[in-house]
């Protein structure tokens, strides 16, 4: 089953795995869990045609380990929206690990109305009619409305970013259809008439196109002003690839906060009988945080083996602002990092 939260699934699983050795155990627990490393590549599909699935939407990297591609290139600036990644291929909707969003009925009346001989790369994100909830509210709110049983999905927006003729698509890389001008397309699709009449369908705002990096900071701070998440950053003259792509890069804002170390917990995994992180306190919250350059190998054994030296301690975290426990409503922080302590 896909819900392995329910008291239900938890007890039928339960169930079937207590015959088995204790080994036996914590393997399936692992494999329910995703968590079961098994070493297999996405080489096996030259022998097993499909065998592991190859997500075929473009996702791009953290811009701070690739500053030399981005250094005098042209590129295009756009915001990070932080909604559910989709593309509409062959009048569905699909999420990056192709699994299609059911229910959207309203949303694709809208985009049958679009040629059918494009896919189109998008976020969808809830329509804030009120224009007062954070990012965050909004996130929460997307993720609620599409993981819901209806049958008639509402007020999602489908904000388009790219587009692909559907011939090319997971099928070849076209190195002559440039970002430059999908782009520009795509701007040309969102000022005809016949896109006026699809209200739920936007394009994401381009906020600038110029060469490197010089003056990104300032729409990086505008993106923290006007609540998103950051901004990405485009190569002009890159085609569309169907894969984590060195041609379009994340930046995003950062949040510093100074959290008090309550306890420490195990790691999992490679980090298993070592420091997994710690358990700190966040407006009353609890709040783990385990990750972070600080904390080296060498780091973790060295708390691992004497956590009262740093109990009670103050860590300094950075975050990309505060989140909600789906859980439970306790406040959070989105990907903490340990910076120092």
């Amino acid at each position: 089953t896909e819900c392995t939260g329910r008291d239900m699934d938890v007890a039928n699983i339960k169930t079937f795995i207590k015959d088995f050795s204790t080994e036996g155990q914590e393997t399936l627990i692992s494999v329910v869990c995703q968590e079961l490393s098994v070493g297999m590549s996405k080489e096996l599909n030259t022998i097993w045609k499909d065998l592991i699935l190859i997500p075929l939407a473009q996702k791009g990297h953290n811009i701070k380990d690739y500053l030399s591609k981005v250094d005098g290139q042209e590129i295009a600036i756009t915001l990070k929206l932080d909604g559910c990644r989709c593309t509409f291929e062959d009048g569905k909707f699909m999420s990056y690990n192709r699994k299609p969003y059911e229910g959207l009925v309203d949303l694709s009346k809208q985009m049958a109305k679009l040629s059918d001989k494009v896919v189109y790369d998008g976020e969808l994100r809830y329509y804030d009619s009120t224009g007062k909830m954070t990012r965050q509210e909004v996130k929460r709110r997307t993720d609620e409305i599409l993981s819901c049983d209806d049958t008639d999905k509402k007020d999602i927006d489908f904000i388009l970013f790219d587009h692909i003729p559907s011939e090319d698509f997971g099928v070849k890389v076209n190195l002559e259809n440039t970002f430059k001008i999908r782009r520009e397309a795509l701007d040309l699709l969102g000022k005809t008439e016949l896109f006026s009449t699809l209200p739920n369908v936007k394009t994401c705002d381009l906020l600038a196109i110029q060469t490197g990096l010089d003056n990104v900071q300032y729409w990086l701070d505008y993106a923290k002003e006007n609540d998103y998440e950051g901004v990405m950053i485009n190569l002009m003259n890159a085609p569309y690839e169907y894969t984590r792509s060195q041609n379009i890069f994340k930046l995003k804002t950062l949040d510093s906060f100074d959290l008090l170390i309550e306890d420490v917990y195990e790691g999992e995994k490679d980090f298993k009988g070592t420091l997994g992180g710690f358990k700190c306190l966040y407006k009353g919250f609890p709040v783990n945080v385990g990750g972070g350059s600080y904390l080296t190998k060498e780091k973790r054994k060295e708390i691992w083996d004497n956590p009262s030296l740093f109990i009670g301690k103050v860590a300094e975290v950075t975050s990309f602002g505060e989140s909600t426990n789906k859980k439970n409503d306790n406040i959070s922080l989105s990907i903490p990092q340990l910076v120092s302590i």
